[in-house]
């Protein structure tokens, strides 16, 4: 704590923070500055009655009318002592009567800021507790307020920090993932056994967003999350990874997103994703959007974000002259291409997986240039393992997957993108489209070394040094 005299004091309690200032507003609650001199007298440990009687020129029966009060209020808590076979009376501070004593002294009795923070927390939440307790209250309301309260403060935090431009705005979403592992022995009663329970942030939006800012461009995640538990501790992974949250909007009636991911027998993987009309899955309304930070932004990534805000994006983005990059989900895909018209015009990169082409196929599109002539300049399709394929109307390439060790694949996709669009923002090296095609693919081959979608995402160090220790060839294919 770097200035424990002064700084700190306002944000210790709800009271006047200059001692003289303090001492005048309890005068005023407590009725008289005779309770105030009492308490002053009362230090951290205890003093007895006899003491704070001769040390103050009051009457004994004023004196002993004033403490009582103190005592009512539980600014301080009375004692007994045993001194040559008598009963003496003695006092000492509550921990509300410490905190006041030391705001007068300006002196904490340490400075770990944890600690102080920790035991004021405990303060607030003990009475709030008992609050509860007297008026038949549900306690889940004070896991509610601490929630939401978290999650705007972080925000608050964010905006009122943010110094830089973002250089890409992250339009999608975030959600808690939870990843187990399924026992394999078969069932036992008719119940399975899940094992190694872990948590992890996630969403596809959130780790295009944190890939790019581990890439070391910076980024703004615009998206929605639930005043829950899972929020705020959402964002606050957000700030540690250095993405800017001062346009994430907390839905205080709503929950976080939240992905079940089970693995089982040879490895495969289900994914069970809670999404109901109290999930707080994205932005639904125009005014959530930070139109103003748009303009400064050079490129707008466009994820799992609804359709019609979507487009909204996307043409406004357009307009200004911006890159945007449109990622869809596989629900919007399953629909059909004619769904997809109206961003797809105001699209510059358009990004889908070989699930989403097959779905694609089978309503009704033959071909990849149909794709290019509904407005987007290039088409990349991944396919994993098997690399990716990038569509121009002028030059098509195929570029193989980078060989590394993989212990999960969630989240490459969204590496992939965060590379792309690193390797676009570059002045110098990535002049040609293969080359940032190649970064693509090394970041995303990276993402996949640990469990968890952004464990193991990758630096631009880390990305070039897997470039230069395994060349890949980029190989012509047909548009058609």
């Amino acid at each position: 704590m770097s200035n424990p005299e002064g700084e700190i004091w306002p944000y210790l309690i709800f009271l006047p923070a200059e001692p003289e200032n303090l001492k005048k507003f309890l005068t005023e609650i407590l009725g008289s500055p005779i309770s105030i001199s009492i308490l002053e007298k009362i230090n951290e440990g205890t003093v007895r009655q006899k003491d704070i009687i001769q040390q103050l020129n009051y009457s004994n029966k004023t004196i002993i009318a004033h403490l009582k009060t103190l005592i009512e209020l539980k600014v301080i808590k009375e004692e007994f002592q045993i001194e040559g076979g008598r009963r003496i009376i003695a006092y000492k501070p509550t921990s509300i009567g410490r905190w006041i004593l030391l705001m007068f002294e300006r002196k904490l009795s340490t400075t770990d800021l944890g600690e102080v923070l920790e035991e004021l927390f405990s303060i607030y939440l003990d009475n709030a507790v008992e609050l509860c307790l007297k008026s038949g209250l549900d306690f889940s309301r004070l896991e509610n307020i601490f929630s939401r309260s978290m999650g705007e403060g972080l925000i608050k935090l964010s905006q009122s920090s943010r110094l830089e431009i973002p250089s890409v705005l992250v339009f999608g979403s975030v959600a808690l993932d939870t990843f187990s592992m399924l026992e394999e022995k078969g069932e036992t009663g008719g119940s399975r056994l899940l094992y190694e329970l872990h948590e992890f942030p996630g969403g596809s939006g959130g780790n295009v967003a944190v890939a790019l800012s581990k890439l070391g461009v910076k980024t703004s995640f615009t998206g929605k999350l639930g005043g829950d538990r899972a929020g705020w501790q959402l964002l606050s992974e957000f700030i540690k990874d250095g993405v800017d949250v001062s346009s994430v909007i907390i839905d205080r009636d709503k929950r976080t997103s939240r992905s079940f991911i089970i693995t089982g027998e040879a490895q495969k993987k289900r994914t069970y994703i809670f999404a109901t009309k109290d999930t707080a899955l994205s932005i639904t309304n125009p005014n959530e959007i930070n139109w103003n930070q748009m303009k400064d932004a050079e490129t707008f990534y466009i994820g799992e974000t609804f359709l019609e805000i979507s487009e909204l994006i996307a043409g406004y983005g357009k307009n200004l002259g911006k890159t945007i990059i449109y990622r869809p989900t596989i629900h919007y895909l399953i629909q059909g291409l004619e769904k997809l018209e109206g961003i797809l015009r105001n699209t510059n990169i358009f990004i889908i997986n070989e699930t989403g082409w097959q779905s694609l196929k089978e309503k009704g599109v033959k071909s990849k240039r149909e794709i290019l002539e509904k407005g987007p300049d290039i088409f990349i399709i991944t396919r994993g393992t098997k690399g990716c394929d990038t569509y121009t109307k002028d030059f098509s390439f195929h570029v193989d997957a980078y060989d590394v060790k993989t212990a999960d694949e969630i989240g490459a996709g969204d590496a992939f993108a965060a590379g792309l669009i690193a390797a676009l923002l570059q002045e110098k090296g990535f002049e040609e489209l293969k080359d940032c095609i190649l970064f693509a693919s090394a970041s995303a081959a990276l993402a996949t070394r640990e469990m968890g979608a952004r464990s193991s995402l990758p630096s631009f160090e880390e990305v070039m040094s897997l470039i230069k220790k395994e060349s890949k060839d980029v190989k012509e294919i047909e548009l058609q």
